[in-house]
């Protein structure tokens, strides 16, 4: 093991409890504290592991995170060799990890206790990773070794065979150390007897094997409380970047691994907390599909032919990607106007099934830009639409999955065809749904219209959507004795409420005041705005009209849809609005370059005399 002042290693539980040591927790340490929250937590996140497909042998393995231990022999520990022929057991202190691994020790025990087999080999296993000796509760040789009357309590009631199924007596007052630890007892008593024996033995065996920890072992106290504080103390829990990173430069030559650690950190210093995603994003365009980052991460690295040609061919152009996709408002990042301006779009949809695929068209701009625009516009259409269609993310994902595969094969694409391509019954879909947008998908519905203002205005995105909220201008629920149940019939006033022609943008005082107001009432409300919130333009166009029915409402619907097909190059929308309970009157048809609503020149004036991308980012 080379020299170092802190060595590391990982280790599989089994392994390190079946290492001649004993982990004692120092009398300085914190007491148990964990709550069915973390431990459920824990039990439910090995378990799902435990359960992936693939036999005992390709069985995924899990990370339980990085613990930090004092010895005289820390290589002695770490290594198997040295630890097979050391004179005399090995004496640690936890200094980091004590909450999981008196957690861990407590799910062995129970696991234990709840396996009754005459002669059980899994129960052997659990039992050697618990204690060496269980001749006497208070003096066996416990691996783990609590401080104080702390270990008495744990050995009586969670080490020793058969412990588990002991309860203390009323008489023996509990510390709350104590009282977490029956809770969490019991909670693992209560989950894994509900299991078949078959699937504790599973699950007990991938605990052993399977679950790993990384174990950083020192000498010396000063050294340990430096590297104490770098984990904690400074929120530098180690991550999936720390475990690659460490892998990568360890095969490489100091030289190379220096210049190959400063590029990664290059990137993650740009990225910042979007590091830890980028691994999941480049899995993603690698088509791994396993649910291991860290797995599928490591694959590719060896399908590129090592750590330094992944840096170079992903790392580094798709972490610049992902900075771009992450903060497209930034004029720094040397972006068209109008890819830019699409990514601030999507950015505004909720999940990130997008986001690979537009980060693989920016890698393709490097060398061919309008080729990356072209993917970018097909990414913004596809993306809209499936939302639109209110898909789930697993259909989105599969639609973008073909996107990217289409992207690595090369060849012509254009936004709408090949993997961008909308069938018939999605553009059905579409259209039946832009009938009623915000009953539908009500927070695409607010996203629909901040773009269609920015259409009017002809303007980069430069709001925040928080700010506003979408009001319907004839009420969902108009008061008995109102005008709007005089002057807008029963038979069509549902249709009329819910359709795009009827939607405005509100802030949210203003939404509250309004609410089921007359229209000459509402449109007093739209032209006061909060203080430093603007009139938006597609407001403006409702308040440009003295009267609010249905001819008004249609013609919106017209001039809206209009805009929407243009944006995205849908085939003609036609609004469709109910007359009666069985019938549906068919609008004319609107073409692809309907005459847009234009803005108040004031607004305009007011507008452009801030930056676009000054304001709130949206």
């Amino acid at each position: 093991m080379p020299t170092s002042a802190f060595p590391s290693k990982s280790l599989s539980l089994a392994t390190l409890f079946g290492r001649a040591c004993e982990i004692a927790v120092p009398t300085f340490q914190r007491p148990y504290a964990w709550t069915l929250r973390e431990a459920g937590q824990l039990l439910e996140d090995i378990a799902a592991a435990a359960w992936t497909d693939g036999d005992d042998e390709q069985r995924y393995d899990y990370f339980l995170g990085t613990i930090l231990v004092i010895c005289q022999h820390p290589r002695r520990l770490l290594s198997e060799t040295e630890a097979a022929a050391a004179p005399s057991k090995e004496r640690c202190a936890i200094i980091d990890g004590q909450q999981r691994l008196v957690t861990l020790t407590i799910l062995a025990a129970v696991l234990r206790d709840l396996d009754d087999a005459p002669a059980s080999p899994v129960r052997d296993r659990l039992s050697a990773m618990i204690a060496g000796d269980e001749r006497d509760r208070d003096t066996c040789d416990h691996k783990l070794r609590l401080s104080g009357r702390e270990q008495h309590f744990l050995a009586s009631f969670v080490l020793a065979p058969g412990a588990c199924a002991e309860m203390p007596t009323a008489e023996v007052g509990m510390t709350p150390a104590q009282s977490a630890m029956i809770d969490v007892r019991e909670h693992f008593m209560s989950e894994l007897s509900r299991m078949p024996a078959s699937e504790r033995n599973r699950l007990a065996d991938y605990l052993l094997d399977h679950c790993h920890l990384v174990v950083i072992a020192t000498e010396d106290i000063d050294r340990a409380h430096r590297m104490f504080v770098v984990l904690n103390g400074r929120g530098l829990p180690l991550q999936r970047q720390d475990i690659l990173k460490a892998e990568i430069a360890q095969n490489l030559p100091i030289d190379r691994a220096n210049a190959v650690v400063t590029r990664w950190n290059d990137v993650a210093l740009r990225l910042g907390p979007q590091f830890e995603t980028l691994f999941a994003h480049i899995r993603a365009i690698h088509g791994e599909t396993r649910p291991q980052i860290i797995a599928g991460i490591r694959n590719i690295i060896a399908a590129r032919g090592g750590g330094e040609a992944f840096v170079t061919l992903d790392l580094e152009p798709l972490g610049a990607a992902l900075a771009a996709v992450t903060t497209p408002w930034d004029d720094s990042i040397g972006l068209d106007y109008e890819v830019r301006r699409r990514l601030v779009y999507l950015s505004r949809l909720s999940g990130a099934e997008w986001v690979p695929a537009a980060m693989l068209a920016l890698r393709v701009g490097i060398e061919n830009p309008q080729l990356s625009a072209t993917l970018i516009a097909g990414i913004d259409r596809l993306a809209h639409a499936l939302r639109l269609m209110c898909l789930g993310s697993a259909k989105r994902q599969q639609r973008f999955a073909a996107v990217m595969q289409a992207i690595l094969d090369g060849g012509s694409l254009t936004p709408w065809d090949g993997p961008f391509q909308l069938s018939r019954d999605d553009l059905r879909v579409l259209q039946f749904n832009l009938r009623d947008v915000h009953e539908r998908a009500p927070s695409f519905a607010k996203m629909l219209l901040l773009r269609l203002d920015d259409e009017l205005t002809g303007l980069l995105p430069s709001y925040d959507p928080a700010d506003f909220t979408v009001e319907h201008v004839l009420p969902l629920r108009p008061p008995a004795n109102s005008v709007w149940r005089r002057t807008i019939p029963d038979a069509i006033r549902a249709p009329l409420t819910h359709s795009l022609g009827n939607l405005a943008l509100l802030t949210p005082k203003q939404n509250d005041r309004a609410r089921n107001e007359e229209f000459e009432n509402k449109r007093s409300v739209y032209l006061s705005p909060e203080l430093g919130r603007p009139i938006l333009t597609i407001t403006r166009d409702v308040i440009a009209h003295q009267t609010w029915g249905a001819a008004e409402i249609r013609a919106r619907e017209v001039q809206l849809l209009g805009i929407v097909s243009r944006i995205w190059q849908l085939p003609l929308l036609a609004p469709q609005v109910e007359r009666g309970p069985a019938a549906v009157e068919r609008e004319p048809r609107v073409t692809m370059h309907a005459p847009e609503m234009s803005a108040p020149p004031e607004t305009r004036a007011a507008i452009g005399r801030s930056s676009a991308l000054s304001r709130r980012r949206g």
